[in-house]
């Protein structure tokens, strides 16, 4: 890393002081014995130029968990994708789903940040991913859900159905079930 101080930039104003922080790009090699290949570097522009380091270098990280978070809610959970006419469920919606996906987030805590046997196989293209992301939480609570499902009611057989009552089209429909919400809510 190189770090320049009090560094002044025209578009960023004529009296504003900065610091610079160049980060070197780490090398990778696409197979093995192949040459050394290398990424861009990283340029990091700071207001406070008596920052030190390590806080800035820990911001930056800090930033792009924030940043992979915005688009796993955006992507996976669907925030700002709803379909609601009430200007009150406009405005409530999306911080539904953000709180879902923080509790979503913190039941996985249950299972440690390392991927366990309780997680779906990973693609042979994937086996080295070490924490589960959010389409493997969100396929382990899925399969936690239909699992219930399942446990609860035992298997039909042909004569379960001979014993059915006929459907009454007209009857009033049960009220969803709490797992099926957070399935659809899922």
């Amino acid at each position: 890393m190189k770090v320049v101080r009090n560094l002044y930039w025209r578009k960023a104003g004529p009296d504003l002081r900065l610091q610079l922080v160049v980060v070197k790009p780490l090398g990778y090699r696409l197979r093995k014995g192949s040459k050394l290949l290398y990424r861009q570097p990283a340029f990091l522009l700071c207001t406070d130029p008596e920052l030190d380091l390590q806080t800035l270098v820990q911001a930056y990280v800090d930033r792009w968990e924030i940043e992979c978070h915005h688009r796993d809610e955006k992507s996976f959970i669907g925030v700002a994708q709803g379909q609601v006419w009430n200007p009150q469920a406009v405005a409530r919606l999306p911080q539904f789903q953000v709180a879902i996906y923080s509790l979503l987030l913190l039941a996985s805590m249950a299972y440690g940040f390392q991927r366990t046997a309780a997680y779906l196989p990973l693609p042979l293209w994937r086996r080295k991913s070490i924490r589960p992301s959010i389409l493997d939480l969100l396929n382990l609570l899925r399969d936690q859900i239909f699992a219930r499902l399942t446990q609860d009611q035992p298997t039909p057989s042909i004569d379960d159905f001979a014993a059915l009552a006929p459907v009454d089209a007209n009857a009033a429909k049960p009220p969803l079930a709490s797992e099926t919400l957070c399935t659809i809510a899922a």
